[in-house]
């Protein structure tokens, strides 16, 4: 998107790199008009939105929807407020209700979790990819669970930390366009990827079975804890490389020979998993986590650094190119997808020794991928450099 109102940006309190600034473009550009700004040359960006208001902003970018019923029961919605409209068709069609029976609550604050609750409805409810959320203040028997689920994995916002979602703090006109813009807008975005936080995760660098002790699988420990008895599930894949997710239980830990009650993050350790029916099931590659955890594999496309290694690789790394991807302890076979060449001229090339961001690969099997992941590039037994993860793409 470009930020081009009658040419130039009237608005002084909206700069270039702002995270808003081009959505407020798109707000003020869009047909019919989103909205405009609060006088000629300021928007507000920071200034609180109101109910009346994201709900005429939803309005509007849905291209002003006619409401059906002329009925109104809330006294603070005249007919001839600019909101009108908006709130009769909100309600009408279950986007937001009135905060009584006859009180829309027009000028009150809308907060973080009514803002995505009113996308998701107007949406129509799409299903979350996820059951699960990162953040603590994000509860399963809240009404804003599953929106805020959708809004974070299509993109339209991230929490305020890596663990708090804030869904009653109020939201902010750059905050309500921008939330706007990258649900309606149809391009490419990046979305999150697993953040590891606390979470256990080991990767299985081999497995085998042990007679009167059944599977038993080796590994480090990438993150976390874990105890005996603590409930685990394996991803893992078929061998037509479908996903599979193994409920088991963790009964026994060793490490060097004397076992354990837990192990943590660094440990080289042996975990026996299960009975010995579960060998076949489990590949080397595959992520165990525990039960319940926010942690999930995703099939697809993964944006990224590359840094290709002058010392082994000699020609340019090319959209045409595949190579095989060591992610944690196993080889994937992957594409590159987009090289972000348009930010190189048109050098569709990464040459070695270059390092270069924005980069899309595809790797051709569900595997459980987190934020900062380093994979390593491979081709022919050489190491042609390394990927380091930063988000995903759908």
């Amino acid at each position: 998107m470009t930020f081009v109102v009658s040419g130039k940006n009237p608005f002084t309190d909206v700069h270039t790199g702002e995270y808003y600034a081009e959505s407020v473009g798109w707000a003020v550009n869009h047909d019919p008009v989103v909205t405009t700004g609060t006088s000629a040359t300021t928007f507000e960006p920071k200034a609180t939105c109101t109910r009346a208001q994201i709900v005429t902003f939803l309005w509007r970018a849905l291209g002003e929807p006619v409401p059906s019923s002329t009925t109104n029961p809330f006294a603070d919605v005249p007919s001839d407020a600019y909101y009108y409209k908006a709130v009769l068709w909100a309600v009408e069609n279950g986007v937001t209700n009135g905060v009584d029976a006859t009180h829309f609550g027009s000028n009150k604050g809308c907060t973080r979790g009514q803002v995505v609750t009113f996308m998701w409805r107007a949406f129509g409810q799409p299903e979350p990819e996820s059951a699960a959320t990162l953040f603590t203040d994000v509860k399963a028997d809240q009404y804003y669970y599953k929106p805020i689920l959708w809004a974070v994995e299509n993109g339209i916002t991230n929490g305020t930390s890596a663990t708090t979602f804030e869904p009653n703090a109020t939201c902010t006109r750059g905050q309500i366009v921008t939330f706007l813009c990258r649900g309606m807008v149809p391009e490419p975005k990046e979305f999150p990827v697993n953040v590891l936080g606390d979470e256990f995760l080991i990767y299985v660098e081999d497995v085998f079975n042990i007679t009167d002790r059944g599977t038993v699988i080796s590994g480090r420990v990438t993150n976390g804890k874990v105890k005996v008895g603590d409930k685990i599930v394996i991803y893992s894949w078929d061998d037509s490389g479908n996903l599979l997710a193994i409920d088991a239980e963790v009964k026994t830990i060793e490490m060097f020979k004397k076992l354990l009650d837990e192990a943590e993050k660094g440990d080289n350790v042996g975990i026996q998993v299960g009975d010995s029916s579960l060998k076949d099931q489990i590949q080397r590659g595959a992520a165990i986590v525990k039960a319940g955890s926010r942690l999930k594999p995703y099939t697809g496309k993964y944006v990224g650094t590359v840094w290709s290694d002058p010392k082994h690789r000699t020609t340019p790394m090319t959209e045409e190119n595949k190579f095989q991807y060591y992610v944690a302890t196993t080889d994937v076979t992957g594409n590159f997808l987009d090289m972000n060449y348009s930010s190189f001229s048109d050098d569709r090339n990464i040459y070695p020794g270059e390092t270069r961001e924005g980069v899309v690969i595809e790797l051709t099997r569900p595997l459980l991928v987190y934020q900062g992941m380093e994979i390593t590039i491979r081709g022919g037994g050489q190491t042609f450099g390394t990927f380091t993860v930063t988000g995903r793409q759908r």
